[in-house]
């Protein structure tokens, strides 16, 4: 009897060694996000329409409690749960994590809002406790990021040349296409990548010909020259635009190409991330341009929780900006696994339900900023942490 004992006791403390435990990472409310009220949502005993908590986590969320209406729906490290909008917290059990529970009003939210969108991100709770504290940035006066704004607003003849820059110009509006010299690159999980996700590995070898890329995320002063119109949350001509999801970004593209007479689309997940760690001038840096957070993106840590004017800071090895953080870029690939390690193409996946997000965001921690790290939406899905920057094609 002693025996079995003594291996039930091991075998229950070998589970509990190996589970891990979960963290939030980030907890946003997309308020132009309509998901929850799509085919009419959900509503709850007392009538009231549910909001869509959308949980972003890699294990299994096998059962859930405070407040949840019907069935959890599971689509891949997606799980959309509808909440009543009196609800305070979620309790979450996992099929190998420990239970984990999430109290809104930890993260300001006294309540959830009828009908509105929310997007948890968890992470196991020992990587996100090793991350190094980066420091923010010194608050500047009103004069210096005047002088600082027209300082990268006017780049010099030498290093526009040596960019092997196009500048474009609709309706009034300008903005620069950066040459990307083609090669072979290593894709994912390299080295300096400190704690990668699962769906970063193995690293691909990628050729890819050469392209142009934008200097910056579209700005909502471009979208509204070509769409006439402004979708975005925080508004500003030289903020990017967001709130804008990957159907509007293809509609965007096709009314940009009809006025210019010109080939520009998004760009594929390789051609981003090729762009983002320097191209054939890369330093091998963790985000685009440094290591050091400060220098190169908004973030959680410093953003005060709202976008910035774009080239604020500092640009990548190919002077291209906001490639780590600000918001999120929509690239034209499905969202795939990385099935070989010699990739043949520069697309992951020919198919499938959700489309490749990369570059982290305001909203987000450091580690969502990396070169490497993959986020997937749903095509119509949108956002205020949600924007894109453009690629023209040379052929």
């Amino acid at each position: 009897m002693k025996q079995i004992l003594s291996i039930l006791f091991m075998l229950l403390f070998a589970a509990f060694s190996f589970a891990q435990e979960l963290k939030v990472k980030s907890f946003i409310h997309d308020e132009m996000n309509l998901e929850a009220r799509l085919d009419g949502g959900r509503t709850d005993l007392n009538g009231k329409q549910c909001a869509l908590v959308k949980v972003m986590v890699r294990d299994d969320i096998v059962e859930c409690k405070g407040g949840n209406v019907g069935d959890i729906i599971s689509r891949g490290v997606v799980k959309k749960i509808f909440v009543s909008p009196s609800a305070r917290y979620l309790e979450l059990e996992f099929k190998y994590s420990f239970p984990l529970k999430v109290t809104f009003a930890d993260y300001g939210y006294s309540r959830l809002t009828e009908g509105s969108t929310y997007t948890i991100t968890l992470v196991d709770a020992y990587l996100l406790s090793l991350q190094p504290v980066q420091p923010q940035n010194q608050p500047q006066s009103s004069t210096s990021i005047a002088q600082n704004s027209i300082s990268q607003e006017t780049p010099s003849l030498q290093s526009t040349a040596s960019a092997g820059l196009i500048p474009i110009t609709v309706n009034d509006v300008k903005f620069n296409m950066i040459r990307v010299d083609g090669g072979i690159f290593n894709m994912g999980a390299t080295s300096e990548q400190q704690y990668p996700d699962p769906d970063e590995k193995p690293v691909q070898h990628v050729p890819l010909i050469s392209y142009y890329i934008g200097e910056t995320e579209v700005t909502q002063a471009l979208w509204k020259a070509v769409m006439g119109n402004n979708p975005s949350n925080f508004k500003g001509d030289n903020l990017p635009v967001e709130t804008v999801s990957w159907d509007d970004c293809q509609k965007f593209v096709d009314k940009l190409n009809n006025m210019t007479g010109k080939r520009f689309r998004l760009p594929t997940e390789a051609e981003w991330e090729f762009a983002a760690r320097g191209g054939n001038k890369s330093k091998g840096t963790q985000y685009s341009g440094s290591s050091n957070i400060g220098e190169v993106a908004w973030y959680h840590g410093n953003s005060g929780m709202k976008t910035h004017p774009v080239k604020q800071k500092k640009a990548n090895e190919l002077g291209i900006y906001d490639m780590s953080g600000n918001v999120w870029e929509w690239c034209q690939d499905w969202y795939g696994s990385y099935g070989s390690n010699h990739q043949t193409n520069t697309t992951v996946s020919s198919s499938g339900a959700y489309r490749v997000n990369r570059g982290g965001s305001w909203g987000y921690s450091l580690r969502s900023c990396r070169t490497s790290e993959r986020d997937n939406n749903s095509p119509d899905s949108s956002g205020c942490n949600l924007g894109f920057r453009l690629v023209l094609s040379m052929d």
